[in-house]
């Protein structure tokens, strides 16, 4: 006894599942009737505010207090060695890409 994909391989016909096949969705197209009233449209952002308000109190983070281990420092210290020569390497690789796209505009 084969399995199916081994008859299918084969080129022998195989019984198909009608349920399975994929069938295109036929939907009736939606209308929607959204009337805005005029009162509305004209002020819709008067009662945004412009700017946020600047804190007064402190929040949680920014009161506590993080002391840490020599051992930690010098694990940071390493990261962001680390994510300074990444991001020096992705500047360096990018700079080419910026004069070649110059170059092919016509710009100097």
């Amino acid at each position: 006894m084969r399995l199916t994909g081994q008859a299918r391989r084969d080129e022998v016909k195989t019984s198909v599942d009608i349920n399975s096949t994929y069938k295109k969705i036929e939907r009736p197209a939606r209308r929607f009737n959204l009337l805005v009233p005029k009162k509305l449209q004209t002020n819709s952002y008067v009662s945004k505010p412009k700017l946020m308000k600047p804190q007064k109190a402190q929040t949680y983070l920014q009161k506590r207090v993080v002391a840490m281990e020599p051992e930690e420092k010098k694990v940071l210290a390493v990261m962001q060695q680390m994510r300074a020569l990444r991001r020096d390497k992705s500047a360096a690789e990018k700079e080419p890409d910026k004069t070649k796209k110059t170059a092919e505009r016509g710009c100097q």
